[in-house]
């Protein structure tokens, strides 16, 4: 994976953002080629490193490929490609995430620091719509603490290139992070094919 370098900006104030990404596994790169295929009752894997994939829809199984294409990838070799059907029932879940079950693994975030997340998404085809979450959560699972996402989460990544995408937050409490990817219209999944690459978790402070 690329190094990234640390930006100070030296002013009456100094802005510092700290260029250890605190997302494990943010572009992919520390996992081999696979292909998940998920349908319940097999409806979770952490196969790949630092995240979850799932699957609540008993009659359609969702796909999810580490690729390795560095001509493809927005950062170094390696992306996710998410495929999803449309379910016929509401409130099936369907999507990646970064939340895990071992304690170790979490993402702490404290209360007071400035936190950017940055990430790129590509629409290959199918519907275009991911509900997308930032949350912080106390002890890494729910009930969500705080949301961080104020533009009702769903975006439209473009098809013939990547878009990318950066979020600045700050917690009033301390907890753990949460980030989601889910392809649906309310409470339904869709037909898609998205890419998701280059998830980044910088530590900004403000002095």
């Amino acid at each position: 994976m690329k190094k990234r370098m640390t930006l100070c900006h030296v002013a009456l104030f100094c802005t510092c953002v700290f260029a250890e990404n605190l997302i494990v596994n943010g572009g992919f790169e520390e996992t081999s080629p696979m292909t998940i295929k998920r349908i319940p009752p097999k409806t979770v894997s952490n196969e790949i490193n630092g995240w979850r994939v799932f699957n609540t829809d008993a009659e359609h199984v969702a796909v999810f490929e580490v690729v390795s294409d560095e001509s493809l990838a927005s950062e170094g070799s390696r992306l996710l490609k998410v495929t999803t059907q449309k379910a016929t029932a509401d409130r099936k879940d369907v999507g990646v995430d970064t939340a895990r079950l071992a304690a170790s693994s979490l993402i702490a975030i404290q209360a007071g620091m400035t936190y950017k997340l940055s990430f790129d998404l590509r629409h290959v085809s199918g519907e275009n719509s991911i509900l997308f979450s930032i949350k912080s959560f106390p002890d890494g699972k729910a009930p969500e603490q705080e949301a961080f996402d104020n533009d009702n989460g769903v975006l439209t990544p473009a098809e013939d290139k990547w878009s990318s995408y950066s979020y600045s937050f700050t917690p009033r409490m301390n907890g753990y992070f949460y980030v989601g990817f889910r392809p649906r219209k309310g409470q339904w999944p869709v037909d898609q094919v998205f890419l998701l690459d280059n998830v980044v978790l910088l530590k900004e402070k403000i002095n």
